[in-house]
């Protein structure tokens, strides 16, 4: 099976993060770019806690509804696909 490459032009749209302990991303994010490296905190689409220690530069394809403050040294986009 051929493996697909995802890359940011597979995105239509991205929105800088600003890491908040109380609030929500204005939508849900298909994923997110890492832009420093770093860890991060969040809250997924179902309401559970994910944690990722030194998360690195690149695109990571998770659902996330909220990145805490709290936790999260990296630098992050949400990216969209619509």
């Amino acid at each position: 099976m051929a493996r697909s490459t995802v890359t940011a032009n597979n995105y239509s749209r991205s929105a800088a993060i600003t890491p908040s302990d109380t609030v929500s991303l204005a939508a849900v994010c298909d994923a997110i770019l890492v832009a420093a490296a770093g860890n991060i905190s969040a809250v997924d689409v179902a309401g559970g806690s994910i944690t990722i220690t030194s998360a690195p530069v690149g695109i990571l394809p998770l659902n996330l509804s909220r990145v805490n403050a709290t936790g999260t040294t990296a630098t992050v986009y949400a990216l969209y696909f619509a």
